[in-house]
């Protein structure tokens, strides 16, 4: 068996070090927050409903936009119940819930990002909420 050279094992170093992130990440109070939102708002039927129509009307809207005469009058009708539609469901606590936890993983994905790309090209990590003025912090240095 061929014994693996260095790059070789450096490569399986770093990305056994992926995994690890991962299975942190996975692990994180923002994760475990984000999954349960998700399923919440899964479960909420009458909030599905609202989605399973509004994707048939995106299908409609865009049957009728394809077509070479296509019908103002029903093509306004559509886009105000997707309007409607879009409103009600971003307004519901499940689908709020679910955005914002959403929201969070991605940033705590992000800074982790963040925090990589420093490492590796040495340039400074600068917070979400950095506002650049070093005088109200000690800085970033």
């Amino acid at each position: 068996m061929k014994k693996p050279n260095r790059t070789t094992e450096n490569k399986m170093d770093i990305i056994k070090m992926a995994h690890d992130i991962g299975k942190a990440v996975k692990e994180s109070d923002e994760m475990k927050a984000y999954e349960a939102a998700q399923a919440a708002y899964l479960a909420d039927s009458a909030i599905q409903t609202k989605v399973t129509e509004y994707n048939v009307q995106q299908k409609a809207f865009a049957d009728e936009s394809a077509k070479t005469a296509p019908n103002d009058f029903l093509l306004g009708a559509i886009r105000t119940r997707l309007e409607a539609l879009a409103g009600e469901i971003t307004a519901a606590p499940s689908y709020v819930a679910f955005a914002e936890s959403q929201e969070k993983v991605t940033a705590l994905l992000a800074e982790i990002n963040e925090t990589i790309m420093a490492e590796v090209t040495g340039e400074e990590h600068h917070h979400h909420d950095c506002s650049h003025d070093c005088s109200c912090c000690g800085g970033c240095h």
